[in-house]
């Protein structure tokens, strides 16, 4: 029989090659889709060790966040010393495939423009932290860094804590005397017996012996003194009953507080005492040595420097050693960041600008504000006042704080004579209580929605110095949840433990 040609052994040749070749193809085929597989799978392992990296910080950041909100004393009062000084470490889900640690700086100021700087910046601006002991001076916001990890995958997540604080809560601060770099200090240890003579020694911002607080009760207490063991901490004494030259010695903090260890800051920059009834007695601090390292401190009704800003008996409190007992009853407005400071007519002068000044029971620190609004959008509209006596260095009569309208640097609310009925629009203030949200409460607002409050000196360049002091003026500035925006704040009320500024290294 015989074939067809097109069925013969030459036709057979040709599909033979053909399925050759589809093997050929199909085989590639197969090893570049498996190729592409793997890679896929690769990439999806990466994605999802990505994923558990992510997962694993932020547990991290939960980690510290409980840590935070535990630090309390089971009444909801903070405790500084619980607060965890880190670093944090913990697997997530009780396994080790997952883990986190978590680097902890605290800082006493709003840390928004420095959230995009590293670590060691960070550690280098930080308030110290000792376990056990907790931060040197109260933080305003806990900055964390969690790294998570997986199989040698990691990622690095930041972000800032708010803490809740309270005017109670005085962080402390040095008082100095004016034109000597000499602070208050308690000598050779935080815990002077009772009868140690207050000393003047050069101020050194590390020297825990420096830090004093100017507490409600109108006591200076050593703030460091607090211990288990001495609860109430030290107070400045004068003895009782006081008499020319006493000199100024730590005590036990009386509870409540008695008139041998109240004092008030007065209108020479003074320190002097009060009597029984609340009323200054005419006793005022004196260095015995104007000038010496190690001097001790009297009292005395006959302070030299003729009612001049001098070395011997003039002083300057941090405004971290906090206002006293300053406050909306004495029509003072006391400011939250720079807490032992109130709004100042400088010099007594209506031509001055405002500024920042230690809290003190005196006319040109006390200001009318209208009805405290909950809403700024319905609040009443009306004047901040200050009515001035005969005999002071602005004449006698009614003042109005004037808004300059304007954020501009170098533009300042000043006080104007005007009457009660003045309808111009710069004289219309909104003064705001609590609305419920911190961030828009207890803020002053002119007629555009504009904030006032403290240049934030040094860093600002709108201060002045007093003897090397730089005194903050007052501004004009868009409304934020900025702490300087903050009077006669809430003593209890503070946005608190709010995550911010979360981002990924």
């Amino acid at each position: 029989m015989t074939f067809p040609a097109a069925l013969g052994p030459r036709g057979d040749r040709g599909s033979l090659a053909m399925a050759v070749l589809l093997t050929v193809v199909g085989v590639s085929l197969a090893g570049l889709l498996a190729a592409v597989t793997l890679g896929e799978i690769t990439s999806t392992r990466s994605d999802m060790r990505r994923g558990h990296t992510l997962h694993a910080a932020q547990a991290g950041l939960d980690a510290l966040l409980a840590q935070i909100r535990a630090a309390d004393d089971g009444s909801g009062n903070g405790v500084r010393a619980s607060l965890p000084c880190g670093p944090l470490a913990g697997a997530v889900g009780g396994g080790t495939a997952e883990t986190y640690q978590v680097a902890i700086y605290y800082v006493g100021f709003d840390p928004q423009s420095q959230m995009k700087a590293s670590q060691a910046w960070f550690a280098a601006n930080d308030i110290n932290c000792t376990a056990g002991s907790g931060p040197a001076t109260l933080p305003t916001f806990a900055v964390a860094f969690a790294t998570g990890t997986e199989a040698g995958s990691t990622r690095v997540v930041r972000g800032a804590y708010r803490l809740r604080t309270t005017n109670q809560n005085i962080a402390g601060g040095p008082i100095t005397v004016f034109y000597d770099n000499l602070c208050m200090d308690s000598g050779a240890t935080t815990s002077p017996a009772g009868g140690t003579p207050l000393q003047m020694r050069t101020c050194d911002a590390t020297r825990k012996e420096q830090v004093f607080a100017y507490r409600q009760d109108s006591t200076l207490q050593l703030v460091n003194s607090v211990t288990s063991a001495q609860p109430n901490g030290m107070c400045l004494d004068a003895g009782s009953p006081q008499a020319e030259g006493n000199l100024v010695r730590f005590e036990t903090c009386a509870s409540p507080a008695t008139a041998r260890q109240q004092w008030r800051y007065n209108d020479m920059a003074m320190i002097e005492g009060l009597d029984a009834a609340g009323n200054n007695n005419g006793f005022m601090f004196q260095l015995t040595t104007a000038g010496l390292n190690t001097s001790t401190v009297k009292i005395t009704k006959t302070p030299t420097g003729n009612n001049i800003y001098n070395n011997a008996n003039s002083f300057m409190p941090d405004a971290k050693a906090g206002a006293g007992n300053a406050g909306p009853q004495n029509k003072q407005l006391v400011n939250f960041k720079q807490f032992g400071r109130c709004l100042d007519l400088n010099g007594g002068n209506y031509q001055n600008t405002l500024i920042t000044w230690p809290c003190k029971p005196s006319w040109n620190q006390a200001f009318t504000l209208p009805a405290l609004g909950t809403d700024p959008a319905t609040a009443v509209v009306g004047k901040i006042t200050m009515t001035v006596g005969a005999g002071n260095a602005t004449p006698p009569g009614f003042y109005c704080l004037r808004s300059p309208r304007t954020t501009w640097q170098w533009s300042f609310p000043m006080l104007v004579s005007c009457t009660a009925t003045d309808p111009a629009p710069e004289l219309r203030w909104r003064a705001i209580g609590y609305t419920g949200k911190y961030g828009t409460s207890y803020q002053l607002l002119d007629v555009d929605g504009n904030c006032v409050q403290p240049s934030d000196a040094p860093t600002d360049p709108e201060y002045f110095d007093v003897g090397a002091l730089k005194i903050s003026m007052i501004v004009l500035r868009p409304c934020t949840d900025s702490l300087l925006q903050k009077w006669n704040a809430d003593p209890n009320i503070l946005s608190g433990l709010s995550l911010k500024y979360l981002g990924e290294n």
